[in-house]
């Protein structure tokens, strides 16, 4: 089947879900992102990239000139939400305590730090004396990525010399424990809890794991299809007040002390409030396209004060106050890599709105979960998790791949380099 019947039979299957629960209008699809030109006149410029059915999944991915790729990604089954890592390693087991720290320049992996705590931790069975034993928790991270190991004091063999004088095993010792290739590898003693040196390391994890995130929040007008029309809305419907309560919280900016997104919180320029919430221990700042100021002065550059925040944003929430697919050409931003599109249902038999969400991505960004159900229609009790989970997933994914894991590539041996040159020169 060519690429335009693909395209014609998905129309039409869309259109065939109008079943007893939902009663959609004929010219409602159950979809939200869409090239609809394309579809209506015989010249096609949409690529199928991929349609496969896999684990009670069926994929389908469209993909249009500028290389956003439409997913249409549903589930068969009723699946929990995979749940969100928030990983911080070194924050929680070594920052601001105690340990020894290290670094060197392996022949294979490159620059490395290493640090390597002594504690104890309750044994797995109590005995009748001593339910505690000494461990050692070790930290290694490279510029590909970091290890986490513990090993029990017990279980290394120490020599007859350092027993005698009740040394314990020694560092090189330790860490041959858990790779054996840095035997012959010169290893430099680092300044014990040095400040400076533990800030670079809680700056890695943190660029890393993303616990901070700000988001994109559009308005759309039904009929709008330029970023100028959509950015000029200064105000959104009472479907579209509904749905930031549901996102997060409204706060005043001014003196706002927790994570604000690069909004500024002392003069009132990106507006006097927004929307904020905390999800799985994570921060998180919406930027809404009709709180942050709108220009009516520029000529040249207008909006740009909505463009400085929302054409920054790796993932922008779309709300569709209206029918009209929306074309994912039509932000030229090269940051916004995420696009998640919502459109409330303005179904009153159910008990409770229902909103049908459909997401593309840029072509660099792998594919990612959760995947909606089929049709992908969630209810307003699930929604806020099924959105701040895409997101949160969109953004990591994003951040892990093509030009942005380059670039933490980079900034992770550039500060091991650093760390490594300061102590080799001792």
């Amino acid at each position: 089947m060519n690429d335009k019947k693909i395209l014609n039979s998905r129309k039409q299957k869309r259109k065939q879900i109008n079943d007893t629960q939902y009663k959609f209008d004929d010219d409602e699809f159950i979809q939200v992102i869409g090239y609809q030109d394309n579809i209506q006149n015989d010249s096609l410029d949409i690529e199928i990239v991929k349609e496969h059915k896999k684990n009670n999944y069926k994929f389908l991915f469209l993909k249009g000139s500028q290389n956003w790729i439409i997913e249409e990604v549903f589930c068969n089954e009723k699946k929990k939400l995979k749940p969100i890592s928030n990983e911080k390693t070194f924050t929680n087991h070594f920052s601001g305590k105690e340990y020894y720290h290290f670094v060197s320049k392996h022949p294979q992996k490159g620059y490395t730090s290493i640090c390597i705590q002594e504690t104890t931790e309750e044994k797995e069975k109590e005995q009748e004396q001593e339910n505690k034993e000494e461990i050692y928790k070790i930290f290694v991270l490279y510029k590909e990525n970091h290890e986490f190991h513990v090993v029990k004091k017990n279980d290394l063999n120490v020599s007859f010399f350092r027993n005698l004088f009740c040394m314990g095993p020694s560092i090189s010792k330790v860490i041959e424990t858990f790779d054996s290739s840095f035997k012959n590898v010169e290893i430099f003693t680092c300044n014990q809890n040095d400040q400076e040196d533990e800030k670079s390391l809680v700056s890695i994890e943190k660029s890393k794991s993303i616990y901070q995130f700000k988001f994109g929040v559009v308005y759309v007008k039904d009929g709008q299809t330029t970023e100028e029309e959509i950015l000029s809305n200064n105000k959104g419907s009472r479907e579209f007040n509904e749905f930031l309560q549901i996102l997060g919280e409204k706060v005043e900016l001014f003196h706002f002390d927790h994570y604000r997104g690069g909004l500024d919180t002392k003069h009132n320029f990106s507006g006097k409030y927004s929307f904020f919430t905390t999800w799985n221990e994570m921060e998180i700042m919406f930027h809404v396209s009709t709180l942050i100021p709108t220009s009516t002065t520029e000529i040249n550059n207008p909006q740009i004060e909505k463009k400085r925040h929302i054409g920054n944003d790796i993932v922008v929430i779309l709300f569709l106050d209206g029918k009209d697919l929306f074309n994912p050409e039509t932000f030229i931003s090269k940051q916004n890599h995420v696009l998640i599109a919502v459109r409330p249902l303005k179904n009153l038999n159910l008990k409770e709105r229902n909103y049908i969400i459909q997401t593309a991505r840029k072509e660099s960004v792998p594919e990612f979960e959760p995947y909606f159900p089929d049709p992908p229609i969630i209810p307003k009790r699930d929604l806020r998790d099924y959105l701040l989970a895409k997101a949160c997933f969109g953004e990591r994914t994003t951040t892990n791949s093509g030009v942005f894991k380059d670039r933490f590539k980079n900034y992770v041996e550039s500060t091991l380099k650093s760390l490594y040159e300061k102590y080799q020169k001792i």
